[in-house]
């Protein structure tokens, strides 16, 4: 599928493409293959999904399956969906507003699991059959901290998805709680980020420091 959505986005580099497509795994990597091809800016790409509910089919919005965006993008969604939702719990609607803060968490899960797999992209891709141990090196901006850090927020939506006893009747997250768990993730992105675009490393320094030598002049 590599292949195809690589063809796919070369075409389009000089002609309109519609794409119909019910595989988000193909959708996925013709995300990144836009984004890529042939060094140029980035392919504009207009979303159109196409889904049906109870209630009747043929349902269209604009916005693409929360999965495929970039980490940036994901924040800004939730953001913008939170501003939307936040009158249930300013008006005291405890039970709708519950409801939101477990949508909420299984977003966020979703964006953390966004975020580690841009992170180890250079290397191993979702969905992608190979390995590309060239960029390697890449992965030491990533610290024992950047793990404790990932692990802890991580966690938090796990635990509000998970049953809790009657008795204990813990109450849901505040607005301004999840707000804050969506910018410790746009934080741990980008400070990782951030580090990635230092100049480049050198492999032998890389070598050096894992087995903790010094380096020669």
């Amino acid at each position: 599928m590599d292949k195809v959505a690589q063809r796919l986005a070369k075409e389009s580099l000089n002609r309109q493409v519609v794409i119909f497509i019910h595989d988000i795994a193909l959708l996925v990597l013709l995300e990144d293959a836009c984004r890529k091809a042939h060094d140029r800016h980035e392919i504009s790409i207009g979303h159109r999904v196409v889904s049906r509910c109870e209630d009747g089919v043929g349902i269209c919005v604009s916005e693409p399956p929360l999965k495929i965006l970039r980490v940036e993008k994901v924040a800004g969604r939730l953001c913008e969906h939170l501003s939307k939702v936040k009158t249930y719990h300013d008006k005291g609607n405890h039970e709708g507003w519950r409801q939101k803060t477990e949508s909420f968490s299984k977003d966020l899960r979703v964006a953390w699991e966004c975020g580690v797999e841009s992170v180890v992209a250079p290397v191993l891709k979702w969905l992608c059959q190979s390995v590309n141990t060239k960029q390697m090196v890449k992965l030491t901006v990533i610290s024992e901290q950047d793990c404790r850090e990932l692990r802890s927020a991580y966690g938090l939506p796990s635990q509000l998805l998970h049953s809790q006893p009657v008795e204990l009747n813990p109450a849901p997250p505040s607005p301004d709680d999840i707000n804050k768990e969506i910018d410790a993730l746009e934080s741990w992105f980008k400070n990782i980020q951030k580090g990635k675009t230092l100049p480049s490393f050198d492999f032998m320094w890389f070598l050096m420091r894992r087995k903790q030598l010094p380096p020669t002049v």
